[in-house]
C-alpha cells in the first residue's frame, strides 16, 4: 500500500529526530520546482568518505531493480585510515 504525504512526513521527522541523538549524520533534501531540482545538505560529525558511501546507498535505493544508466554516481574508494 503507497504512503501518503502525511505518512512519509511523520516518517522524515522521525529519522530526522533519530539522527539528531546519532554520533553524525548527513541528511539530503531534494526538491524539483518546475524543471529544476534544488538541494539542501546538512552534515554533522561525519566524514566525506561516509557520505560519499551513503550516496552510493541511496542510488542502490532509488534505482531498486532498475539497470544503471550513464547517470551513475562516480564511485570513489574510501580512505583507509592508518
Amino acid at each position: 500500500m503507497a504512503q501518503t504525504e502525511k505518512e512519509i512526513i511523520e516518517k522524515l521527522n522521525e529519522k530526522i529526530e533519530e539522527a539528531q541523538e546519532a554520533d553524525g549524520f548527513f541528511i539530503t533534501v531534494t526538491r524539483r520546482v518546475k524543471n529544476r531540482l534544488y538541494h539542501f545538505q546538512a552534515q554533522i560529525q561525519i566524514g566525506l568518505d561516509d557520505c560519499i558511501l551513503s550516496l552510493n546507498e541511496c542510488e542502490k535505493l532509488v534505482r531498486g531493480t532498475k539497470p544503471k544508466t550513464p547517470t551513475n554516481i562516480a564511485r570513489f574508494k574510501p580512505r583507509t585510515h592508518k
